[in-house]
């Protein structure tokens, strides 16, 4: 199977972080960003400038999480829509990361590197679909049946 780029991701709707619900009622999003065990802005904004753990492929890493922003279309402090960037204690790659801590509840997102230096800054973006629409990202190698 093959592995989906950044940009690949960002170019689906940018979903790049990946987070989806579909069909929520405005009102219930966040309820339903929870049991789906997607994390809110406010739990990052909760932790802001503190350590937060990242564990992917190259163990565990210390990062602090240094900015919660809005993203273009998206309401001001929407909760279910927003970047998150974390400063690791070492370079890591892209890749999906299980971010957790004591005030944060693990989670996994996919994280990219937002600097020139690899690992400087890393950047997630969550973006859940509005109501009424499903959102999909199909790899163009995907064979029905394969």
């Amino acid at each position: 199977m093959a592995e989906a780029s950044r940009r690949t991701l960002l170019a689906a709707g940018g979903i790049g972080a990946a987070a989806l619900v579909a069909g929520a009622p405005a009102a219930s999003a966040v309820a339903s960003a929870r049991a789906a065990r997607i994390p809110t802005r406010s739990s990052f904004a909760a932790v802001r400038g503190t350590v937060v753990k990242m564990r992917g492929p190259s163990g565990v890493v210390r990062a602090v999480v240094t900015d919660i922003g809005d993203l273009a279309g998206a309401r001001a402090g929407d909760q279910l829509r927003y970047s998150v960037i974390l400063r690791p204690k070492r370079p890591l790659a892209d890749g999906i990361y299980r971010v957790s801590g004591p005030k944060l509840r693990s989670t996994s997102l996919f994280f990219a590197n937002v600097d020139r230096r690899p690992g400087a800054r890393l950047q997630a973006i969550v973006a859940a679909a509005p109501r009424g629409v499903r959102a999909s990202v199909k790899s163009p190698h995907h064979r029905p049946g394969a």
